[in-house]
């Protein structure tokens, strides 16, 4: 053998290698029903921004419909009950960005506060929320995301 039929013979090695390296995997096709508790966290938690930014009812999350959809996303995601998510799972939240906007206070300088904008703002989130137990923290917890996170 030459050292041309030696370089094209390393080249066709070298194509066969790049292509097997290319291929997909048969878990590229399927997720796994089990989910780490990292995962589950964070899925629940974007869903409680989710219905309290929204204004959707808390309700909405024991629907078959909802479960159904929720499944077709995530197969092995159980979502917590109505109750769970519109206390413990609201007040988390709640506790998470009190603590992120007292971070972003503490760091501010010349804060100005203008009590007839939050009027406005608080007045009509509450009204949205009026068929919900917990309307009056969903509304503060709206009033807080939408003026202070809106900057982060």
């Amino acid at each position: 053998m030459n050292s041309q039929q030696k370089e094209r013979k390393s080249s066709e090695n070298n194509k066969k290698r790049k292509i097997q390296t290319e291929q997909r995997k048969l878990t590229d096709w399927f997720e796994s029903t089990n989910i780490p508790p990292q995962k589950e966290a964070s899925i629940t938690r974007a869903l409680v921004r989710v219905f309290t930014c929204c204004g959707i009812s808390f309700s909405i999350i024991e629907n078959p419909f909802f479960i159904k959809f929720l499944h077709e996303m995530r197969p092995g995601y159980m979502p917590p009950s109505r109750e769970l998510f519109g206390s413990r799972l609201l007040n988390q939240e709640i506790a998470r960005v009190n603590e992120k906007v007292k971070k972003i206070i503490e760091d501010s300088k010349n804060l100005t506060l203008d009590d007839n904008q939050k009027r406005m703002k608080y007045s009509s989130l509450e009204s949205t929320q009026q068929d919900e137990s917990n309307g009056s923290k969903i509304a503060l917890l709206g009033l807080i995301l939408d003026e202070k996170l809106s900057k982060i």
